[in-house]
């Protein structure tokens, strides 16, 4: 059974798992796949219930599809759990993983195979959401820079954006002031939007959380949707990514997408290629990348990256309407074709699993 072509994709017929529309059609869809998903994992520390499922399908000549959160089992190495899973590295189990191809933890020996499904999760969901945003209030700021909760490279974005006499130039919100070092009131106030202000699922905000109409709504779409009605006039987006080490793709690097707008991503080397995978503009026409290409992890390169990215890209974010008003048509229909190119991977990904 084949999964639908993007066009006829009706979310209200589509079943849930774990919260999951993409979940649930990987479930519908391909009934050869036996599934183990996130909700499922009942220990981290006695992988015993692991083995016996996976046996268990085996047995039943299923193909096995572990999904798991893997900073939460895989980072740090947890050994346990290789243990049980690499040795059916013969056998058709597929580790699921969201970092980026190649960058997967290199302690696994079965199959790994790249399947973005939370994130193609939350785009399907705001496609169908979108027509709900309605700009409603007009800012003279050219960027927004929100920093979200409190780690260190974040913090230090915003410094440097201040530093480097860009603060006045945008709008840097923090979500939680307390966290964060005291002199960040320097250059940020509190963000006009209340981030999931309506977040009912325990566990966390990926998920379905609010039912609208037949469909269900994830805590990151039901934001996705109060920023593009806030923020409507800001042209550029300045995103640090949740870390700087291993690119595992977050809503923080595609929401900028979807709503259309000019950006910029701070995070790990490689985090604009990333999204370049997805996306039918070439970002290099309004961004300097020479900051996307430095390689590293320590403090030092996350630096370089940094003032590399502000300092190359200065007349961007100081003033960029002139480019986002000539862009502003492909950017609207990229903003619709990145969900397209998402679902496009999904199912070619999908379609490796045999």
């Amino acid at each position: 059974m084949s999964l639908p072509n993007f066009d006829q994709i009706n979310l209200a017929e589509q079943p849930l798992v774990a919260g999951y529309y993409t979940l649930g059609m990987i479930r519908r869809y391909r009934p050869d796949i036996e599934l183990i998903h996130l909700d499922q994992w009942q220990s981290t520390t006695n992988y015993d219930w692991l083995d016996q499922r996976i046996s268990s399908a085996l047995e039943n000549k299923r193909i096995v599809c572990i999904c798991a959160w893997e900073e939460e089992v895989a980072w740090p190495p947890n050994d346990d759990m290789f243990a049980t899973v690499n040795k059916y590295q013969h056998d058709p189990v597929y580790w699921v993983t969201q970092f980026v191809t190649g960058t997967c933890n290199t302690n696994f020996k079965l199959k790994i195979v790249e399947i973005q499904w939370w994130l193609l999760n939350d785009c399907l969901m705001y496609h169908h959401f979108r027509q709900i945003a309605v700009p409603t209030k007009k800012y003279k700021e050219n960027y927004l820079c929100m920093l979200g909760r409190y780690e260190p490279h974040k913090y230090e974005l915003g410094k440097q954006l201040y530093q480097h006499g860009l603060g006045q130039s945008g709008m840097i919100t923090v979500a939680y002031p307390h966290n964060y070092p005291r002199d960040h009131s320097n250059f940020s106030q509190p963000c006009a939007v209340k981030l999931y202000p309506k977040l009912n699922h325990h566990l966390g905000k990926t998920r379905a959380n609010t039912k609208i109409g037949n469909v269900w709504a994830s805590g990151n779409v039901e934001n996705f949707v109060a920023l593009a009605n806030e923020f409507a006039d800001i042209p550029l987006i300045i995103n640090p990514d949740t870390t700087c080490n291993i690119i595992q793709m977050s809503e923080k690097l595609i929401w900028p997408m979807l709503l259309g707008k000019l950006f910029l991503l701070y995070g790990n080397n490689g985090i604009m290629r990333a999204v370049q995978r997805f996306y039918d503009i070439d970002i290099s026409r309004w961004a300097n990348l020479e900051f996307d290409d430095i390689v590293g992890w320590t403090p030092d390169h996350q630096h370089q990256r940094l003032i590399t990215m502000i300092e190359k890209n200065r007349s961007l974010i100081q003033d960029c309407r002139d480019i986002y008003h000539e862009l502003k048509p492909e950017l609207e229909n990229a903003s619709h074709t990145v969900i397209k190119n998402f679902y496009s991977f999904f199912t070619d990904q999908l379609s490796k699993v045999q």
